[in-house]
């Protein structure tokens, strides 16, 4: 019986650490398509979009279609360059406060 319980906690601790890596692979792929979106919009008006939504029909793509949400359902943090000329896109990880697990880039400049 503390056989079948051991065997029943690894596998639901496997499920998890797989579900997270897949999470986390799938933030890093909106963070790039979000970066090329971005910068792509930036190239042809010439600045950078105030917001992403700004970002029109290059939305679905990245988002199927869905929300601007992160992998963990919180909407994706854009910062757009003020004094800096980088940009920032952040996520707040699987645990939504500011810490080391975040998502975050800063491209451009």
């Amino acid at each position: 019986r503390a056989t079948a319980i051991a065997v029943a906690v690894l596998i639901v601790a496997i499920a998890l650490f797989t579900r997270s890596i897949g999470r986390h692979r799938e933030a890093d792929r909106q963070l790039r398509e979000l970066e090329r979106a971005i910068t792509a919009r930036a190239k042809n008006t010439g600045a950078y979009p105030a917001s992403l939504s700004e970002l029109g029909w290059r939305l679905p793509p990245i988002f199927f279609g869905g929300p601007l949400r992160d992998p963990w359902g919180r909407a994706w943090i854009y910062r757009p360059p003020s004094k800096d000329p980088r940009f920032e896109l952040q996520s707040l990880g699987p645990d939504g406060v500011p810490s080391r697990d975040d998502v975050t880039r800063r491209p451009g400049g």
